[in-house]
């Protein structure tokens, strides 16, 4: 019988060895270069490896900044909003048919919804 309080694993599950990142590359700066580097770093909301690994491997244009925890929860919101929108549409669909207006307008509000999260997702440009 199990013990009812067993502790659960939680926590990330392991990487394979193919995802971890065991490889180091050392480069030398100075220290303006360092300062700006962790600079524009922490100003994009990354650590500075993060930040280096992606510009060496992606490239400057693919850096964008991290949406923010006001922003996260904006869209959050509006998912949730998004979600009911289409819970009622359903609901409203199985007991009558709904009239035609009013589906096109609840379809416009969902759209525009969705618009918003993947915008707010993406972060600034």
């Amino acid at each position: 019988m199990p013990h009812l309080f067993a502790k659960s694993p939680g926590g990330r599950p392991a990487l394979t060895r193919e995802e971890r990142l065991s490889y180091v590359l050392s480069i030398r700066v100075t220290k303006e270069e360092f300062l700006r580097v962790t600079g524009k770093a922490k100003l994009l909301g990354f650590r500075p490896a993060w930040y280096l690994r992606q510009i060496l491997l992606e490239g400057s244009d693919s850096i964008r900044a991290r949406p923010s925890k006001t922003c996260l929860k904006t869209a959050a919101r509006i998912a949730s909003i998004a979600s009911g929108l289409t819970r009622l549409i359903r609901l409203a669909e199985r007991q009558t048919p709904l009239p035609s207006e009013i589906v096109r307008m609840l379809d416009s509000v969902h759209a525009i919804a969705r618009a918003t999260i993947l915008e707010l997702r993406e972060g600034p440009p």
